[in-house]
């Protein structure tokens, strides 16, 4: 009799450590789960990490729309196109790009550079760490997004979460449509539409410069030289440079021009 007692005992002593034991690791879970979310905007340093991501952001984000519009919407040419620049226009079929393809090669730019720029002015003891980026396409701008976490050194450890949103002034969705009603205007043709191309840029105040390739290609540049000049743009203040859209033609037979012709 006395030994059930005591094995009861035993038992009751077991059950009791065992759920001390998971009250410990269900506290311990908690206070680790409190120090590892990420917050925002009560840190004392977030308003210098907000400003360091929306430099960083800007300055990416522009060179992000001139290095893009400049290689004719990619980041990285398609094989099967020309090492400089890709076809709009080759044996009678149009391929411009659609926006989507543009806005995913400017993420693909933000994936690559935004880094640079972030280490490169956090301060050291610091972590940075880029979570998403995002960027849309709009008639007279480009909408840039990105969410950075940055692991702070107080004690205890602290991540705190950064989202950022930068509109530069561009009109590149203007430029893709422009570039896909030059295309079209050329299809078929034996000779450059001179009077088509003239009305069509300066309908949309922008300049279409054409010249011709050492072969038969055509280089078509299509200027906006307003985007970074209008009120309250936002753009590194050391990239001077309009934007430019700029691709290859091949049409057929083309007779014209001999060199250059710029319509305004």
């Amino acid at each position: 009799m006395q030994s059930d007692i005591q094995r009861i005992g035993q038992i009751s002593v077991f059950i009791i450590v065992g759920i001390v034991c998971i009250l410990i690791l269900g506290v311990s879970f908690v206070f680790s789960f409190k120090e590892t979310t990420p917050i925002s905007g009560t840190h004392p340093r977030f308003p210098e990490l907000k400003s360091i991501t929306r430099h960083c952001l800007a300055e990416t984000g522009s060179a992000a729309v001139l290095y893009i519009s400049a290689q004719g919407g990619f980041f990285m040419l398609p094989s099967d196109n020309a090492p400089q620049l890709p076809y709009y226009l080759i044996g009678g079929k149009q391929s411009v790009p659609s926006l989507g393809v543009f806005e995913q090669s400017m993420i693909e730019y933000l994936q690559s550079e935004l880094s640079f720029c972030i280490n490169r002015n956090t301060p050291s003891e610091v972590s940075p760490k880029i979570i998403s980026t995002q960027v849309i396409g709009q008639h007279d701008d480009v909408v840039f997004i990105a969410k950075i976490n940055f692991q702070t050194p107080t004690q205890p450890v602290q991540d705190v979460l950064v989202e950022e949103t930068v509109t530069i002034k561009s009109r590149l969705s203007l430029l893709q449509s422009v570039a896909k009603e030059v295309v079209a205007i050329q299809a078929g043709q034996k000779a450059i539409c001179l009077s088509c191309l003239a009305n069509l840029g300066e309908s949309k105040n922008l300049s279409i410069i054409i010249g011709r390739q050492d072969n038969e290609d055509l280089l078509v540049q299509i200027i906006d030289r307003t985007s970074n000049k209008q009120k309250g743009a936002l753009i590194d203040p050391a990239i001077e440079s309009p934007f430019v859209l700029a691709f290859l033609m091949q049409p057929y037979n083309i007779s014209s021009p001999q060199n250059t012709a710029v319509f305004r």
